[in-house]
């Protein structure tokens, strides 16, 4: 596997995560319901950053995604030292924290 192909996947998956959960969070003053489920995925998602990248810094003081290419390099370093069943581990889970804030935030739309 292409480490740099990864690594952008990776990236755009947490980016995707990240504008998603924005929108919502705006959004989830209307449904009070919506707001343990927005709750439990932001645990989850912060939960499989820290364990893939514990020492990358992916937010400002002002909790807010840095500029990719702040740490595009810790996390191709990162890739790099991972087996390919891992890697596959990884984009899947990334790619599944991004689809299931994208749900919410299209239910509290409604």
């Amino acid at each position: 596997m292409d480490p740099n192909i990864v690594t952008l996947n990776l990236i755009n998956y947490i980016g995707d995560y990240d504008y998603y959960d924005s929108l919502t969070d705006i959004n989830s003053d209307k449904h009070p319901k919506s707001f343990t489920k927005l709750s439990e995925i932001r645990e989850r998602n912060k939960r499989h950053i820290t364990e893939l990248f514990p020492n990358v810094k992916f937010r400002d003081n002002k909790n807010q995604l840095l500029a990719v290419g702040r740490f595009k390099d810790d996390v191709k370093a990162k890739v790099e030292t991972l087996s390919k069943k891992e890697i596959e581990d990884y984009v899947e889970t990334f790619k599944k924290d991004a689809k299931k804030i994208e749900r919410l935030y299209k239910k509290v739309r409604r």
